[in-house]
């Protein structure tokens, strides 16, 4: 490509001396006619083999987003057939300082965290803490209260699905990916007080 660069300078300089014939004059003309269409079509190909090279990068960076995304979805999901385990917390946001009952405990930091920086309550304290076991084919429903209850179920392999019942009544429904740490449902609130429901893969502190 750079020595036809070359020769063209080099006709051109050639063509456009005073010294050269009429027949010379015409070779040079013929000659760069020639050395553009081999330019020309050297681009061609030079764009294509790029937009070859550009399709086979893309290509293997998919192969590789592909496969670490099975790599993290094996890890998460462990053997086949196993139970993933999820924490189910109930938690109580309220501005009180005493704690409301002996058995109430405050949140760890980790969720204090999540909670403190959107809702407006000075403590949050956990009012109940199960371990469940959620598996494939089967909905787990759990009792978190006298008026709260909660279900998770494994959709497909990478996704779950949390319904929050309140006296019964399903009032909220959300999907969450196998691989999300945390997720916060509820909010209810009334007076002096509001309610959440924190479904996690890490156990609480």
């Amino acid at each position: 490509m750079v020595l036809a660069l070359v020769l063209v300078s080099h006709l051109q300089s050639w063509r456009e001396n005073r010294s050269t014939t009429r027949n010379e004059q015409d070779w040079c003309g013929t000659s760069l006619l020639l050395v553009n269409k081999f330019l020309e079509y050297s681009g061609h190909w030079l764009r294509l083999i790029w937009q070859m090279q550009l399709h086979c990068t893309v290509i293997r960076w998919l192969g590789l987003l592909l496969l670490a995304m099975w790599g993290s979805h094996a890890q998460v999901l462990g053997t086949e057939g196993e139970p993933l385990t999820y924490y189910i917390q109930l938690i109580h946001g309220t501005d009180q300082e005493r704690q409301p009952q002996a058995a109430w405990k405050p949140v760890g930091p980790k969720l204090s965290g999540r909670l403190s920086p959107v809702f407006r309550w000075k403590n949050y304290w956990e009012v109940h803490r199960q371990a469940v076991p959620v598996e494939k084919n089967k909905v787990n429903r759990h009792r978190l209260s006298e008026l709260r209850e909660v279900e998770i179920e494994l959709i497909n392999p990478l996704e779950i699905e949390i319904r929050l019942f309140l006296k019964g009544k399903l009032v909220e429904k959300t999907r969450q990916l196998v691989r999300t740490h945390m997720g916060i449902m509820g909010g209810d609130r009334l007076k002096h007080e509001s309610w959440f429901v924190v479904v996690r893969r890490d156990k609480p502190q």
